[in-house]
């Protein structure tokens, strides 16, 4: 290196090799961004509606591998998506102006196109569309949701009686159920002791919060509608 100029005067040998491997390192950063982020635009129709469908789905996340390679599968359904609708629009626009398609625009409608996409994805996902449309057709036997989250969201609107452990039972209507986490409750509102056939309001009290280990089984009653 004799005979480089130094950028600094009085820099030594050894902080000017320091100087080269950083500057150095600058450059690959910047390199690798120009090349990464064309990608990342690619993906990010992908990466937003599997964002959005996990705030709103009822579902345990899976690993970020899975998750990544959802977003893979995710992208070009929306990028259809998108150039269906760009398609419908220009068909439009030869009756009625609806404005101008720019390709510079097609980021925009793509993340618009993900927030709706994610979020119906989400809402068939909680109301269980397609695996109830697939239990028709006998083709599964599966919900949407673990087999506990099924059950009380088939029989959510009637009224449910919880056996505790210490052979006491309370009724009321399930506003909230439990998770699989330990140490999570049953959110109970209406709540009547039953002691045989007496039942018994439980006044001044709208809801009780139950924790499910304290509970030994639910019985739902039948037609006993909330409201």
């Amino acid at each position: 290196m004799d005979g480089m100029p130094v950028p600094y005067p009085g820099m030594d040998s050894v902080a000017f090799r320091h100087y080269l491997a950083s500057k150095g390192s600058e450059i690959s950063m910047e390199e690798a961004t120009k090349e990464l982020l064309p990608t990342l635009q690619l993906l990010l129709p992908g990466f937003l509606a599997t964002i959005i469908f996990y705030w709103f789905a009822d579902v345990p996340k899976p690993s970020q591998f899975e998750r990544i390679l959802q977003a893979l599968v995710c992208t070009p359904i929306i990028n259809l998506l998108v150039g269906a609708i760009g398609w419908t629009l220009i068909f439009t626009g030869q009756f009625v102006s609806v404005g101008v398609w720019k390709e510079s625009n097609i980021i925009y409608y793509s993340i618009c196109t993900s927030l709706v996409f994610g979020t119906l994805l989400a809402f068939a996902c909680n109301k269980d569309i397609f695996f109830s449309l697939a239990r028709k057709l006998k083709i599964t036997s599966k919900a949407s949701h673990s087999s506990h989250i099924h059950v009380f969201r088939k029989y959510g609107e009637v009224a449910a009686v919880l056996q505790l452990n210490d052979g006491r039972r309370i009724m009321g209507y399930i506003a909230a159920h439990p998770s699989t986490d330990p140490g999570s409750f049953y959110l109970l509102d209406e709540p009547h002791w039953l002691n045989g056939s007496d039942i018994f309001k439980c006044e001044g009290t709208a809801s009780f919060m139950i924790n499910a280990d304290k509970v030994n089984w639910v019985e739902f009653t039948q037609g006993e509608s909330n409201g």
